[in-house]
């Protein structure tokens, strides 16, 4: 049998969640053609939802290393060295993608994300910024904004972010605190209680960029 109908079957698995099933018919197709992209990169996306990065790491390494042009193999490469808290090999990889691919939205949210966990605010507010020239209104990109221009001390830009934010988002909880944090600064009190009021009413806690980055797949 030809790779493409296991490759085929197992995308089906991932889509029903059934993923021990899924990585194994992915394996099926690999096993006939082992230099089969499409199978190895929906492989990845499988062994990262089952949480085992390091394997996941090993299949990353084995796509860019059989298809250095695919942007989005360097990209799920930088994702798994994340998780790892491989930091700085995570930001090569992000860069590699974004040299294929100049506008590639998600590494430059990737790269903003472990820049920010580095605490190298400067640096991320940029690939930020690049980010949301792709997806002007990705309300995850204005929240990661709106935190970073708080780290940096901006705090007059960050509360206008967090207010930009809180019109798509306003059930964000925590959002409404850091909003709030930052009127306090700005001595505008009176609102700044208002968002803290509002912030403990939907009960904060949990933060709006918690979660793990989607892996690009090649399922159809």
């Amino acid at each position: 049998m030809p790779p493409m109908p296991h490759n085929n079957h197992a995308c089906l698995l991932q889509r029903l969640n059934r993923l021990e099933e899924a990585l194994a018919g992915f394996d099926a197709a690999l096993a006939i053609k082992p230099d089969y992209i499409e199978a190895l990169v929906n492989r990845g996306g499988v062994l990262w939802a089952l949480k085992r990065p390091e394997e996941a790491l090993a299949n990353s390494q084995l796509v860019v290393a059989l298809k250095p042009d695919l942007a989005p193999g360097w990209d799920n490469l930088g994702r798994v060295l994340q998780v790892l808290e491989r930091y700085e090999e995570a930001l090569d990889a992000y860069d590699r993608a974004l040299a294929l691919k100049p506008d590639y939205t998600e590494s430059w949210k990737n790269r903003g994300a472990v820049l920010t966990v580095m605490q190298r605010y400067g640096e991320a507010l940029p690939a930020i910024d690049k980010a949301l020239e792709f997806a002007s209104n990705d309300p995850e990109l204005f929240g990661r904004r709106a935190d970073l221009l708080a780290f940096l001390g901006r705090t007059e830009k960050a509360a206008a972010a967090y207010e930009r934010y809180l019109t798509v988002k306003p059930q964000d909880a925590d959002a409404w605190h850091a909003r709030g944090f930052a009127l306090n600064v700005l001595k505008r009190r009176t609102e700044a209680l208002a968002c803290f009021d509002k912030g403990r009413d939907l009960g904060a806690g949990k933060s709006w960029h918690a979660g793990k980055p989607r892996q690009f797949a090649l399922c159809a």
